[in-house]
């Protein structure tokens, strides 16, 4: 399966992820923007008011009644962020018409639409941002959760990715519904848009409303936002705060220099399942069964940030022998010392995780996003193959370029 791509206007792009198999589809508007302090709070706050409300349904009440009449079909306004790139995505599910007593696309797409383009209302702005702020302070209450937030906000410092991206309590409360209508408004005009289509739909139907959509957006000069990509790091930031908790929090990162779209990409997936993926990793059976020293350890690479980041859960007394035994297996792993059969378990994991997300349009979507993030279009079938073909010699390549940057261990607050 293989991405359609049509360019409605400079800068506005309708893909379709058609399959058949499915008896639903999922219709989404993507505003892509450079992330940045000043952008995460009005992003995460935009995204909130325009699920509250638009132009044909003024309030959630309405929206809600809307929902309910196109067959039970859904409505999700979000902001996030994949690798520099901040995303507020407005997006609709609902059942594809063949399977329906009367025909829904067109009132879908005319909810979705509105609420993507003509969406907000000024009445929900002081209510979504309590509703913000409580989402932010709700944060640290998953600890292993805001351990890596904190990490990234040491690793990334000044860097976009390093930005939180529901953004931060003080912006929120000074933001009027002034400047979030302002930013509205330059997000409509500037933001690269994609429309993207996934399930089972008519692609003629899609291509029309989207393009009636699209009619009266200006066309912008706006393309992708990549995160810089670094192998060399300078001295290991070793950060440790004290709050009132019983397990630590042992978190670490490490760039790898890999780049999103090069050789080493799937091997970088290979190589970050086998050191700490899964129950078959080098991490789970070492740090965790063989030795007792965490209650989880696991670690995965962020393909569009070139990052591995590795996440633990440890008594207090045992931060110096975990972090050695981290770093021992990974050494392990760039002195080869693992099996082809230990290999052929982790690449068989992968693979049967690329299938997994084609029995789902939303996992099936976020897969395609991020190749048209990378302006590329690897199909699930040939991501699989690419995994298959890493080779050992790759897998220790990567492991080899893996440079310890930054340590951050959340302790207990007598552990000092």
């Amino acid at each position: 399966m293989q991405t359609v791509k049509h360019e409605l206007k400079k800068g506005i792009n309708l893909y379709f992820i058609k399959d058949g198999k499915f008896k639903t589809y999922m219709a989404s508007v993507l505003f892509h923007r450079p992330l940045s302090r000043e952008s995460a709070s009005k992003g995460a706050l935009l995204a909130q008011v325009l699920g509250r409300g638009n132009e044909l349904y003024p309030t959630a009440r309405e929206l809600d009644m809307a929902l309910e009449e196109l067959y039970g079909a859904s409505l999700y306004c979000t902001s996030g962020k994949r690798g520099a790139e901040q995303i507020i995505r407005v997006a609709a599910e609902a059942v594809s018409d063949e399977f329906l007593p009367a025909p829904a696309f067109g009132k879908v797409m005319e909810l979705l639409f509105a609420a993507a383009f003509k969406g907000g209302v000024r009445s929900a702005v002081e209510r979504e941002k309590k509703n913000l702020i409580d989402r932010i302070r709700g944060q640290i209450n998953d600890k292993r959760v805001y351990a890596m937030r904190r990490l990234d906000e040491e690793m990334f410092g000044d860097e976009p990715c390093g930005v939180n991206t529901l953004g931060y309590e003080e912006d929120v409360e000074k933001l009027t519904a002034d400047e979030l209508f302002d930013f509205y408004a330059d997000v409509m005009k500037s933001s690269a848009i994609s429309i993207i289509f996934t399930g089972n739909f008519d692609e003629a139907v899609a291509e029309k409303a989207a393009r009636e959509a699209a009619a009266a957006l200006p066309e912008r000069d706006a393309g992708r936002v990549l995160a810089e990509i670094k192998a060399d790091v300078g001295e290991v930031r070793r950060v440790t705060d004290h709050m009132d908790v019983t397990q630590g929090k042992l978190t670490m990162g490490f760039r790898t220099g890999v780049e999103p779209t090069g050789p080493l990409a799937y091997p970088q997936m290979v190589f970050s399942c086998l050191y700490g993926g899964g129950p078959d990793s080098k991490l789970f059976e070492n740090v965790r069964e063989r030795l007792s020293l965490c209650y989880y350890a696991s670690a995965w690479a962020d393909r569009l940030t070139g990052v591995l980041r590795v996440s633990s859960g440890i008594e207090f007394k045992n931060f110096d022998a975990a972090y050695n035994e981290i770093m021992a297996q990974l050494q392990a792993v760039r002195d080869g010392d693992f099996t082809d059969k230990e290999v052929d378990v982790v690449k068989k994991q992968i693979v049967n995780s690329f299938r997994s997300r084609g029995d789902a349009v939303e996992a099936l979507e976020d897969y395609y996003t991020t190749q048209l993030l990378l302006g590329t279009d690897v199909s699930l079938e040939e991501a699989a193959e690419r995994i298959e073909r890493v080779t050992r010699d790759e897998i220790i390549e990567v492991a080899k370029r893996a440079k310890l940057d930054t340590v951050y261990f959340l302790a207990g607050k007598e552990e000092k």
